[in-house]
């Protein structure tokens, strides 16, 4: 499926990511060990989902299937209506490019480049013109407070940069769905309250479908729902 496929997909629906009756079991030691069982949750369009549980609960196996950079040992992943557990892996690498971003707890930018230059390396890697991705990408990040920043490399930035870069990054090819693994764990409090309001915004003005792991209760509670996974198992 091409990307206009997708786009004509994201008109005839206002779920973003869909996820049925997902498992993931691992062997260890001659035994298996259930991480994932049965998990089922629908994330509409423009929704932030917190994803809470302790460690080792499956939060990041969570993430990963749902972001298709593990598959589920049953169950389907379905974006904007469309199945896409099956796919091969290089198809499936299209989708993710395309249709989803991630956020990391820590920002894992690439060093040798500027603020300006890790931003737009999704869309050169989508094959955008180098004019094109250099507009985009400046305008978001000068729209996050960052214009000042745009020729400093990461070790130039403060914490809070750096993750506000990482943010612009994985949101500048507009998104379907975005995937966030404690993105504001790294940061101190006030810093953390900054960076994720702003992240909230952008999610709700571009309408993407959000599900963020965090351990922050405060953080949690400004999303508009909260689920919570224990041994496996996800309820509301």
């Amino acid at each position: 499926m091409n990307k206009n496929e997708m786009n004509k997909e994201h008109m005839n629906t206002s779920i973003a990511l869909d996820l049925k009756n997902i498992t993931k079991t691992f062997q260890q030691g001659g035994e298996t060990l259930s991480v994932l069982k049965g998990i089922n949750l629908s994330i509409r369009a423009g929704e932030s989902i917190a994803l809470v549980g302790s460690s080792g609960s499956g939060k990041s196996t969570l993430l990963q299937i749902a972001g298709l950079l593990d598959r589920p040992t049953s169950g389907d992943v379905i974006l904007s209506g469309n199945v896409i557990t099956g796919l091969k892996e290089k198809k499936q690498a299209v989708m993710r490019r395309d249709h989803i971003g991630f956020v990391y707890q820590f920002h894992h930018l690439l060093p040798e480049f500027t603020a300006l230059e890790n931003v737009m390396m999704p869309l050169i890697i989508q094959g955008i013109k180098r004019e094109k991705a250099e507009a985009k990408a400046q305008g978001l990040l000068t729209k996050m407070n960052l214009g000042h920043r745009l020729e400093h490399r990461p070790s130039r930035l403060s914490g809070g940069e750096q993750q506000r870069v990482a943010i612009l990054r994985a949101l500048v090819t507009n998104p379907r769905v975005l995937l966030a693994d404690e993105p504001t764990g790294n940061l101190d409090v006030d810093t953390s309250a900054h960076v994720f309001s702003e992240l909230m915004s952008l999610i709700k003005e571009h309408q993407m479908g959000a599900l963020i792991a965090t351990h922050d209760p405060a953080l949690a509670k400004k999303m508009d729902r909260i689920v919570y996974l224990d041994h496996g198992i996800l309820r509301e």
